[in-house]
């Protein structure tokens, strides 16, 4: 198993609040918040999966705080293949 401590509070909170408010509204820019969430939440992990050649399918997520409220599959990779948190591990 693995860990990640997240450091920067604030500014995971205001992404949150952020997709949040545009999956309301159904803004169109949802997408760029689920990538930026995406890189400051998981792309640590997913990086030292990649690096260690890990043959990881699933996920298990233990979100805190406003972390609780977000749908986490709607995360989205960004790089030479755009891919949801879903498409690439079962949550």
């Amino acid at each position: 198993s693995f860990a990640l401590r997240l450091s920067d509070h604030a500014a995971i909170d205001r992404l949150v609040t952020l997709i949040r408010n545009q999956l309301r509204l159904k803004d169109e820019r949802v997408r760029t918040t689920a990538a930026s969430l995406f890189d400051l939440l998981l792309k640590p992990i997913d990086s030292l999966i990649q690096a260690r050649h890990w043959r990881i399918d699933e996920l298990v997520i233990i979100p805190d705080g406003d972390l609780t409220l977000l749908p986490f599959e709607l995360l989205v990779q960004t790089g030479k293949r755009e891919m949801y948190l879903l498409e690439k591990y079962r949550l």
